[in-house]
């Protein structure tokens, strides 16, 4: 038993159409994913027989494959509305990895062997099909894709699973065990051998979108992140009600993505909130289709959630065709919207992602009613990021040249969005909230050549001139990747922008732990903030957020010395922190940066 998988040539139009940041994942791009799964399953069956014999049944898989077949011949768009799940592309990934790894256990193989079992049973049963496959129960339960969980008393392991006809669904027998599956009713998800797959629906201005809300699929999980369990009843009409109000928003800000959304996304994975990550939002290559995310505070919140990850889900599947970039290692970039150095290929898709959210609030702040005051504030910031990330990734080798092709349709849009008008209140916003994220960035992530810094600390003890090198070396920080400690003035400048301009109230309700400093530096008084931070600094001389809000408000001042502090702050820090090691005593800081720009300068006259 077999299944084909054909080859897919993606027409230009459609190409330079997503390049640019708008359609969606069907047609070729669906094709594409349809595809790709029943590659793997072939995979799948192929190293199972070949690297753990002992593992599964052979007969018992191919009969498993044949009843996936069947369906298929009855009903092709249910059998790939099946395939297309989300989940399926993670078992199946996990699957292949177990199978090529020399520490997989036995019983873990046969166990995710064994959900190939469930999968036919539920093509069987989407299609009306009658069920008789082998199925491997785990931790007493077993998850038919799509449609719930069965939970079995007994042990686990290999067991039998027929259906049995059933008035108002289809009841499954295990043995002596029966299990009545309530397709045709509402069930509510109480009974103790029953756990459906809940699913949420929302329609405006004649658009809809029906996902389902996986809170009980073993392999709805993303990486690190904890999947929540079970959900109850007022927590799933919560869903339902912030996913209501957030479709509409979309609706009405543009049909046109709403619907490509709408068709593109299937499931929403309930994510375990953590004190360092409250709001979140994920999506993963394997599982194309799945937005994974913590609950939202507000309809705003998954909108943008839905908005990101589909960018994702469209660039994964693009690239699942059609390679954009060389795949062998490079070098770590500068990405204005995370806090730790990127990868060129995720780079792009950060890129990619900021993009359709850039657009979003383009549209949206043409609202009459704004669900977000700070909308202009947003596409600013957005607009200049995604500026910063383009010019790297046009001067990048490493594309190919359809990666060519599809940054300058990445160009083409920006440059598009470059045109629509700012107030001078939001563009000076964003402009130092940018400024901000890349010193603290900086501040965090990079490492000045050890022997440099020693130099210069010897030269500044020995009052020399500073021994300024080009090409200054630098190395990455190991560890990097927590919250930047500029993340509670983005809050501030958020806040300021969805203010009226001259109205003190942005400063009221703020975090307890908000700064006197921060607030002088976000309500525009760089020099009163400078002298701030300088206290908090001669306290703390390690306080990155000082450090990183001194920068800026010297920058803003427009001093001599802010060429440094802006350019290389944290070799003024680790300059300042070896003097202060060798000789017992915490140096001017602001000498000490006019001292480099004087070096800095010396250096480029004397080229």
């Amino acid at each position: 038993m077999s299944f084909e998988a054909s080859a897919y040539m993606i027409p230009a139009e459609v190409f330079d159409q997503l390049a640019s940041g708008e359609g969606d994942i069907l047609g070729v791009l669906r094709d594409g994913q349809r595809s790709k799964r029943l590659l793997l399953l072939g995979e799948i069956l192929s190293m199972a027989s070949a690297r753990a014999p002992d593992a599964f049944d052979e007969a018992e898989a191919l009969q498993a494959f044949a009843l996936i077949s069947q369906a298929k011949h009855r009903s092709r768009r249910r059998v790939d509305g099946l395939l297309l799940d989300p989940t399926i592309g993670t078992w199946a990934m996990s699957c292949l990895r177990a199978l090529d790894s020399e520490d997989a256990p036995l019983d873990d193989i046969r166990h995710l062997v064994g959900h190939l079992g469930a999968l036919a049973a539920s093509a069987a049963l989407r299609t009306g099909l009658p069920v008789d496959v082998a199925v491997h129960v785990q931790a007493g339960s077993v998850m038919l894709p799509t449609l719930g969980m069965i939970r079995l008393p007994g042990p686990d392991g290999w067991r039998r699973l027929r259906s049995l006809p059933g008035a108002g669904g289809v009841e499954l027998a295990f043995g002596d065990t029966t299990v009545t599956v309530p397709f045709r009713t509402s069930s509510s998800g109480c009974d103790t051998a029953w756990l459906p797959l809940r699913r949420l629906r929302s329609r405006a201005g004649g658009l809809k979108i029906a996902v389902a809300l996986d809170d009980v699929d073993p392999f709805r999980g993303f990486g690190h992140m904890q999947a929540m369990g079970r959900l109850d009843a007022a927590t799933i009409d919560d869903w339902q009600a912030k996913l209501d109000e957030a479709w509409e928003l979309l609706v009405e800000d543009d049909p046109v993505a709403a619907d490509a959304i709408g068709k593109g996304v299937t499931s929403l994975v309930p994510l375990q909130p953590t004190p360092g990550a409250t709001e979140l939002s994920a999506s993963s290559q394997e599982a194309n289709g799945a937005v994974a995310l913590t609950p939202p505070r507000k309809p705003l919140s998954l909108a943008l959630a839905l908005v990101h990850e589909f960018q994702h889900a469209k660039l994964a599947a693009l690239l699942d065709l059609v390679p954009l970039l060389d795949a062998s290692p490079g070098m770590l970039y500068y990405a204005p919207w995370r806090s730790d150095p990127r990868p060129l290929h995720a780079l792009l898709h950060g890129t990619y992602a900021f993009l359709g959210l850039t657009a979003f609030w383009d549209r949206h702040r043409g609202r009459a009613t704004l669900a977000d005051k700070s909308a202009g504030f947003e596409f600013a910031l957005g607009r200049g990021q995604l500026g910063m990330t383009l010019s790297t990734l046009a001067s990048e080798p490493r594309l190919q040249p359809t990666g060519v092709r599809f940054v300058d349709g990445l160009r083409h849009r920006i440059s598009e969005l470059e045109r629509s008008p700012l107030s001078g209140r939001d563009r000076s916003l964003a402009r130092l909230a940018r400024l901000d994220h890349a010193i603290a960035w900086h501040l965090c992530n990079i490492v000045p050549d050890p022997e440099v810094v020693e130099r210069m600390a010897r030269a500044w003890l020995n009052q020399q001139s500073c021994p300024w090198p080009e090409p200054l070396r630098c190395t990455f920080r190991d560890g990097g990747g927590g919250p930047l400690p500029s993340s509670d003035r983005l809050r501030l400048f958020r806040r300021r922008a969805a203010t009226p301009p001259g109205s003190g109230s942005w400063r009221a309700n703020r975090p307890a732990n908000t700064s006197l400093a921060d607030l002088l530096l976000v309500g525009g008084k760089p020099a009163n903030a400078a002298n701030a931070y300088l206290a908090q600094l001669a306290a703390d001389p390690d306080d990155l957020t000082s450090w990183s809000g001194l920068a800026l408000a010297r920058r803003l001042a427009r001093t001599a010395a802010s060429l440094v502090f802006v350019a290389r702050p944290a070799v003024v820090q680790a300059a300042h922190r070896t003097i202060r090691i060798r000789s017992g005593h915490s140096p001017d800081v602001e000498a000490l940066a006019q001292w480099m720009a004087d070096g800095v300068r010396s250096r480029r006259r004397r080229r």
